[in-house]
């Protein structure tokens, strides 16, 4: 799984001094990376990559949190 990381502007109304300015929401998204003929890296349902440099700054940062086939198919049918 891949952590994804979103920064936004705080925009919460009641904000006071002090409070944070910027609001993080992480998402974990399923990667499946496979060889044949070429290395291939799919993300999620909609990104497909196939720059092998690419594709090993991504295997470094999921492989800590690897998953199976099968709950990688279960990870898509969630998204």
């Amino acid at each position: 799984m891949l952590r994804r990381r979103t920064t936004r502007e705080n925009d919460d109304p009641n904000r006071r001094p002090g409070d944070a300015r910027k609001k993080v929401t992480t998402t974990h998204l399923p990667v499946a990376i496979w060889f044949d003929d070429g290395w291939h890296c799919r993300i999620g349902v909609d990104e497909y990559i196939t720059d092998v440099d690419v594709i090993d700054s991504i295997f470094s940062r999921c492989c800590r949190a690897a998953i199976t086939h099968a709950e990688y198919l279960i990870a898509l049918e969630k998204l």
